[in-house]
């Protein structure tokens, strides 16, 4: 789950230090939902959202099946029917889709075909500028990407708090000769209570 959240921050040119509201996971298996939430602080943290959300409700987030075939397994297979055989699986329905993950199998015309040969796969129709998902099988993370005020400037003070922070171990592994003026001082002062004053 980490790892397609990461994926969705790099489309959109996310780092993973700025903030985002909020990442919501999308599974059918309650048990799944409930392992991933047992370990939101971890996925609040990795991630870098405020929220954390795990749902099987897939209608809400306009989730949609489709399968496609196995190519490098079916090309040896299929022969001649490999064309045919390759449409019909791409135009299978919702509901013959769920069939198929019920049965393990579908049959094409003389060609049985198993969960080795057709690929069920999970999108996500409501990509948007403000959201941006990312699947593997029946797992789906979205990633609310919208640049909030609020969260643009937090990111912005821990970066500055980052760099604060890495001077003054400079600056203690080798002191200045020249005594930092009361001004200086003043104006990283004002830095550090303007950033804080507005989160």
């Amino acid at each position: 789950m980490i790892n397609l959240g990461r994926v969705s921050r790099e489309r959109r040119n996310l780092a993973i230090k700025t903030p985002l509201k909020e990442a919501i996971v999308v599974h059918s298996n309650p048990q799944v939902l409930a392992d991933l939430k047992s370990i939101e602080p971890y996925v609040l943290q990795e991630l870098n959202v405020r929220l954390f959300t795990a749902t099987s409700d897939e209608g809400a987030f306009g989730m949609h099946l489709r399968a496609d075939p196995n190519l490098p397994v079916l090309g040896k297979r299929l022969g001649k029917d490999m064309k045919q055989v390759t449409s019909e699986v791409r135009n299978m329905t919702a509901e013959a889709i769920r069939k198929f993950q019920a049965d393990g199998f579908a049959q094409f015309g003389a060609h049985k075909l198993s969960s080795e040969d057709i690929i069920v796969k999970k999108e996500f129709k409501n990509q948007s500028e403000t959201m941006e998902a990312n699947s593997d099988g029946d797992l789906v993370v979205i990633l609310d990407c919208v640049n909030e005020t609020h969260l643009v400037l937090e990111g912005l003070a821990r970066e500055l708090i980052n760099r604060i922070q890495k001077l003054r171990k400079k600056v203690e592994r080798n002191p200045p000769r020249k005594k930092i003026s009361s001004k200086e001082k003043n104006f990283f002062s004002f830095l550090f209570f303007f950033f804080f004053g507005l989160i």
